[in-house]
Order: structure tokens, then sequence, then C-alpha cells
């Protein structure tokens, strides 16, 4: 008979308690899941910014590629004329 009345009396009490940690539980929840997400968000921008740099490096490669070709052409007609001015010469 005294357990009956004894959680009668803290049964009130006892919801309360549930519902504080339902809550707090529930705040946790909601609190790792925009955690996840900003985590996701960073990983992304992370993954974007490389991707970004790797294609600007790509660029300056081929731009170098590119001058270097064209001063190896500039260099070769440069060369050409003088040969067949030699040429002349003979």
């Amino acid at each position: 008979m005294q357990e009956a009345t004894f959680d009668d009396y803290f049964k009130p009490i006892n919801k309360q308690a549930e519902i504080i940690m339902k809550t707090q539980l529930e705040g946790e929840e909601n609190s790792m899941k925009d955690m996840m997400k900003a985590m996701q968000t960073r990983a992304l921008l992370e993954k974007y910014e490389a991707e970004r740099k790797a294609n600007v490096n790509d660029t300056d490669a081929e731009r170098k590629a590119n001058v270097n070709d064209a001063d190896a052409n500039q260099s070769n007609q440069e060369t050409e004329p003088t040969t067949k001015q030699h040429a002349q010469i003979r």
C-alpha cells in the first residue's frame, strides 16, 4: 500500500522529468543534425576550393606550355632566315 502511494506521489514529478529529458534529447538531436549539415557544407566548400585550385594550376600550366611553345616557334623562325642567308652566301 505504501508503495502505491509512493508511486502516485512521484508520478507527476517523473512525468515532468521525462518531458524535460525528451526536450533535452530533441535539442541535442537538432544540434547534432545542424552540426552534420555544417560539416557537410564545409566539406563541399573545401572540395570546391580544392577543385578550383587544381583548375587554376592546370590553366597556369597550359599557359606556360603555350608560352614555351610560342617562344620555341619564334626561336625557330628567327634561326631559319639566318640558315637560308648562310646558304645564299655560300
